[in-house]
């Protein structure tokens, strides 16, 4: 299948210009199926390779994708000879992860036993597309073998770790260490290439700061000015007249080439909208000019508590004026407060962000997903609160609180939390995941930590007890990425992914830890200290690389008690 997978980039098109609108699979004439148990037996029944694509609501290279898929070849080939199975990657983060790959849109191929064989980031040529279609049905014929699972590997016997006082040290130097050299000291930030901003990991850093760490003022405020497109040189703008800028919004999908090319001869500096406020989602030059235009509320939300404890810091009013401005922007578009729910994200456009605050006010603005989204709600929730702790506004309050009524509500079962909020149905959906009921839980126990009022705190506890009972591993420590409640949503044997993600893990050894803190429960304590030791072991192992910011807050916490030896 390699010979394949060459072909198929040569026809790939990793397009950085974005639009309005995202593939819209429910009315192509694709025959989709969603990804779930129904699909896979299906292939397997028919001897059908599955094609499977990975999209975004967001994303304008999937709408691009759209207009090669929809052509009458694609779709009766992949209508008659293959099982179409769509993944949107916001809902299916799970299934996203299994088969990443550098930018969507992804297209993946897979065998009738639902082997994985190939997957793609991009857009492919229609041509080429066809031929590779081609070329996977022969394949298949006649040459290919299912995978040999061979003996089952052997997994070490391993035992629960605890952590000690130099295994906790040891985790805080190595995280200070390795984020210092791989910073971008020029530009700011990290990566020589595209930039994104890993606020969470930025914000600990300003933690650091603050207590000391001197070395960190400079290569911040570096990194926070270039993200407000406050340092970056700009050329003579080239902008195009009005008129034909409105004629490339409506016609992005033809006139692709020159929609690339205004992104060059109008260049926005910065990740942040100085016109309606808010960030977009990256930027993909390393001086973090042209950026990719979608807004998503999660990483508002982190930059936003990011530059308000940068503007207590640091007393530059730039960072609050930056942040205040974005919180309006969030709460006017990103928030329903009629039932207290966050709002996914604001769809890309490369045109609309070129234009004026006057003429935005003549067009529709991009479409914002309606989809709720458990952990995007809950670090929202979180940013709400400092945000009324510092500019001391009780409408940020009030409107943590509703989200947290919200998710309370609506978002909280037996199963732990949903991942999101299906707006059009009117329920949440899909259970089981790791990195949801860690920021659900986190949420609550910061809002119950702020109003007392004890239901915050009893449903963050539901959370928590379910994540110990269905995610924690008594044995080694740890917490795994999923366990499913519905096998509609996976294929057989796919419910339960033992794998245990460092980052998840790490959010989730912060919710106990803060639970230990409000609670005094020693179980949670418990859970943190096993999780801490199988994770921090692996780092000193060199297996993994301390490079999460929510561990180094438990580290900080943990060496403060003065428990360990």
């Amino acid at each position: 299948m390699k010979g394949l997978l060459g072909v198929m980039l040569l026809g790939v098109s990793l397009l950085f210009a974005q639009g309005a609108m995202a593939y819209t699979h429910h009315t192509s004439p694709i025959q989709w199926n969603e990804y779930s148990d129904r699909a896979f037996s299906k292939a397997q029944k028919e001897s059908k390779p599955i094609f499977m694509l990975i999209s975004a609501v967001w994303c304008y290279s999937c709408h691009i994708y759209e207009e090669t898929l929809n052509t009458k070849e694609i779709v009766e080939t992949l209508n008659k000879h293959f099982v179409p199975v769509f993944v949107d990657f916001d809902r299916r983060k799970d299934i996203a992860r299994t088969y990443s790959a550098v930018g969507i849109p992804v297209t993946s191929i897979l065998a009738p036993n639902g082997e994985h064989l190939v997957s793609v980031p991009g857009v492919i040529a229609k041509d080429t597309l066809l031929t590779n279609l081609q070329l996977t049905l022969e394949y298949i014929a006649k040459e290919y073998q299912p995978m040999s699972s061979g003996p089952e590997e052997k997994v070490p016997l391993q035992s629960v770790k605890h952590p000690t006082s130099a295994l906790i040290k040891f985790y805080i130097d190595s995280f200070d260490n390795n984020m210092f050299h791989g910073f971008d000291l020029i530009f700011g930030g990290y990566g020589l290439a595209q930039k994104e901003p890993f606020a969470d990991l930025l914000l600990e850093l300003l933690r650091l700061e603050e207590k000391g760490n001197e070395k960190w003022q400079e290569p911040l405020q570096i990194t926070m000015d270039a993200m407000l497109g406050m340092t970056q040189t700009v050329s003579e703008s080239k902008r195009p007249s009005f008129d034909r800028l409105l004629t490339l919004r409506e016609q992005q999908t033809v006139h692709i080439l020159e929609v690339e090319e205004l992104q060059l001869q109008n260049k926005l500096v910065g990740i942040y909208d100085h016109t309606e406020g808010g960030f977009f989602r990256y930027a993909t030059r390393r001086d973090w000019t042209v950026p990719h235009f979608e807004k998503m509320l999660f990483e508002n939300a982190q930059l936003i508590e990011l530059l308000l404890q940068a503007s207590v810091q640091y007393g530059h009013e730039r960072y609050q004026a930056a942040a205040h401005r974005s919180l309006s922007y969030l709460l006017e578009n990103l928030y329903s407060g009629e039932d207290g729910r966050f709002l996914g994200s604001q769809g890309a456009d490369a045109v609309y962000y070129h234009l004026t605050a006057t003429e935005r006010a003549k067009v529709l603005p991009p479409p914002v997903d309606q989809t709720s989204y458990a952990g995007a709600s809950a670090r929202t929730i979180i940013t709400l609160l400092k945000a009324w702790q510092i500019l001391e506004d009780k409408y940020y309050l009030a409107s943590a609180t509703q989200g947290a009524d919200f998710l309370a509500a609506k978002m909280i079962t037996e199963n732990g939390s949903y991942s999101y909020f299906d707006a059009e149905e009117k329920t949440g959906q899909l259970s089981g995941q790791l990195i949801e009921n860690a920021w659900v839980a986190v949420a609550l126990l910061q809002v119950y930590d702020v109003m007392k009022t004890t239901k915050y705190l009893a449903a963050a506890e539901r959370v928590l007890t379910y994540a110990s009972e269905n995610l924690y591993d008594p044995q080694v420590g740890g917490f795994v990425s999923r366990r499913g409640a519905s096998q509609q949503a996976y294929r057989q044997d796919e419910r339960f992914l033992k794998d245990k993600n460092f980052n998840d893990n790490g959010i989730m050894a912060k919710a106990m830890f803060k639970a230990y803190e409000m609670t005094g429960n020693e179980a949670y304590l418990n859970m943190v200290e096993t999780t801490v030791g199988y994770f921090f072991n692996e780092v000193m192992a060199g297996k993994l690389k301390a490079a999460s910011p929510e561990f180094h807050w438990v580290a900080q916490q943990m060496l403060r008690m003065k428990k360990y030896q």
